[in-house]
């Protein structure tokens, strides 16, 4: 590689790309699975999000993944919790919950964490969730950042680098990025002029 070449990932992303942002699609989406195959360089990332399912009529048994080919990098980090008191007093509008929580969460410390110990901590936990996520292109090569809570309090983040990912439904129709984030963006839509409708 040469020095001029930029390696994207996370600590490094060359100027002007993007992140886009995966929250309203993957939000509290349950995760049935991460699987390594290193001979193959591929991982594969399964969950499924029941409130979209349900929200756009779609099977109920439906699975969505990440399918990431030619993986070059995987991290995980475990998050550390603040041992401090926090609390959010009754009442609070859902804004200042958000911002007392955020304060909180940036008091919390990064710890690094096997790839191996994170897999298998995610694949024998039935309620595993994921929180949040991002994905950005350039140069050939992906990076997808995935935010996980066990079931055990325990948080994480894991970061994927790879040549291409692909994203799949379990009944193989036709599916994409952009399709994930229709489905995200038409269910939050809808939740928040539902919202604004009972104020």
């Amino acid at each position: 590689m040469s020095k001029t070449e930029a390696i994207v990932d996370w600590a490094n992303l060359p100027a002007g790309l993007a992140a886009t942002s995966l929250w309203d699609s993957i939000h509290d989406g349950e995760l049935r699975g991460i699987e390594s195959d290193l001979l193959a360089r591929t991982l594969t990332v399964r969950f499924e999000v029941p409130y979209i399912r349900s929200f756009h009529n779609l099977p109920s048994d439906l699975i969505f993944s990440f399918k990431l080919q030619g993986v070059q990098s995987v991290r995980a980090l475990r998050f550390a919790i603040w041992p401090g008191e926090f609390s959010l007093p009754p009442g609070l509008p859902w804004e200042e919950q958000q911002r007392l929580n955020s304060e909180y969460r940036r008091k919390w410390r990064q710890e690094t964490q096997s790839w191996e110990g994170f897999e298998s901590a995610v694949n024998s936990d039935d309620d595993a969730e994921l929180t949040d996520g991002e994905v950005v292109s350039g140069n050939g090569t992906v990076a997808l950042r995935l935010g996980v809570q066990t079931s055990d309090g325990e948080w994480y983040e894991a970061f994927v680098r790879a040549e291409t990912l692909l994203i799949a439904r379990s009944d193989e129709k036709e599916f994409d990025l952009e399709h994930l984030l229709t489905l995200g963006k038409a269910y939050w839509e809808a939740f928040a002029n539902t919202k604004a409708q009972q104020s």
